[in-house]
């Protein structure tokens, strides 16, 4: 088998026939513990049908591969629907001039869509993919996940963001990471009750502390997030 040995705080691979030679390991994107990002785009023209997400290397492969239902896929659709595998949700629709964001948190394993700082929709599952745990597992980690480190893809985890054009009129701009001040307003049926949260961003980073209220508005909690 395969020995994992970890030195100077780098992943390494060990092989049999290698016992000598330490191999980075090639990721594709993002990995489990690497922080949080906040990727935006503007939405120019839609046909009906743009798509915004992350993917792993494996997503789309596939000439056919599409970026909805797809196991290696976490999506949102502006025609009001966004789905990861078999779980499909409905969400609110986007138009043009609207701002699209993707919230990517590696260390809660969640990954969050927001129509002009207003949250629509949300998955809990990354850390359940294992090309997310990969880096994790590969450095000892004590949650209980393995991986397979037997083929060739293994050595590329992560994720990766993506935008999916489906008629030739649509067109969007990549806003990039952003920095400064933000705002983000949650519906009123948001399950946990939140109501705002206000904080500070940093090349798409939280940065800095805080502010999260409650639809009680009895409640406010203040922290370094």
């Amino acid at each position: 088998g395969e020995a994992v040995e970890r030195q100077a705080g780098d992943v390494a691979l060990v092989r049999p026939d290698q016992s000598d030679a330490n191999l980075d390991i090639d990721t594709y994107g993002i990995c489990a513990k690497q922080g949080c990002l906040w990727i935006e785009w503007l939405v120019n023209a839609n046909c009906g049908n743009i798509a915004f997400g992350a993917c792993t290397c494996d997503g789309l492969t596939h000439p056919d591969a599409s970026v909805d239902a797809n196991d290696d896929c976490w999506t949102y659709s502006v025609a009001g629907q966004a789905s990861h595998g078999a779980n499909l949700l409905l969400s609110d629709t986007a138009e043009e001039s609207d701002i699209i964001s993707m919230q990517i948190d590696t260390d809660r394993g969640h990954i969050g869509f927001y129509k002009n700082y207003e949250f629509m929709v949300g998955f809990d599952d990354l850390l359940e993919h294992p090309k997310l745990a990969l880096l994790s597992a590969l450095a000892g980690s004590d949650d209980g996940r393995s991986c397979d480190t037997t083929s060739e893809d293994a050595f590329r985890p992560g994720i990766r963001p993506f935008v999916s054009l489906v008629a030739a009129g649509d067109s969007v701009s990549y806003l990039g990471l952003k920095t400064g001040p933000l705002d983000i307003v949650y519906p009123e049926e948001d399950p946990h009750g939140r109501c705002k949260f206000a904080c500070q961003l940093v090349d798409g980073s939280l940065h800095g502390y805080g502010a999260l209220s409650f639809n009680t508005n009895t409640e406010r909690w203040f922290g370094h997030w």
